[in-house]
């Protein structure tokens, strides 16, 4: 119909560190993805993100009537060691020196462009 929302998807950062604390001890371990499938979404949980799993839930889903909801376990991504589980990283801000490390690290481990297609 009208308020078909068939071509939407959100990909929902789950990392286990808030600003306050660890997400379990904040949330009385609340299930985001029973929470999304509720409210009539086809959810997914990725415990290991990368763009190519990601980029398969987006292709499995393409056609699909319901949105979709891609809850992505971001604090298992390898190449962020500076800012992985880390509290402090909600309320201070990185250098200079941090920031070109993690982006030296995106751009030489990662190919988006399989993703990027996935848009254009």
């Amino acid at each position: 119909g009208s308020q078909s929302l068939g071509h939407l998807t959100a990909i929902v950062d789950c990392n286990p560190v808030q600003a306050a604390g660890q997400y379990l001890e904040i949330s009385r371990n609340q299930d985001l993805r029973a929470k999304f499938e509720s409210f009539g979404w086809n959810a997914f949980y990725l415990s290991t993100v990368s763009v190519s799993s990601i980029t398969a839930v987006i292709n499995e889903n393409m056609d699909s009537q319901k949105p979709v909801a891609i809850l992505a376990n971001t604090a298992e991504i390898n190449n962020f060691e500076t800012f992985r589980k880390k509290v402090k990283w909600h309320y201070e801000s990185p250098s200079i020196e941090e920031i070109k490390k993690s982006l030296h690290d995106i751009s030489s481990n990662y190919d988006f462009s399989e993703l990027f297609n996935l848009f254009l």
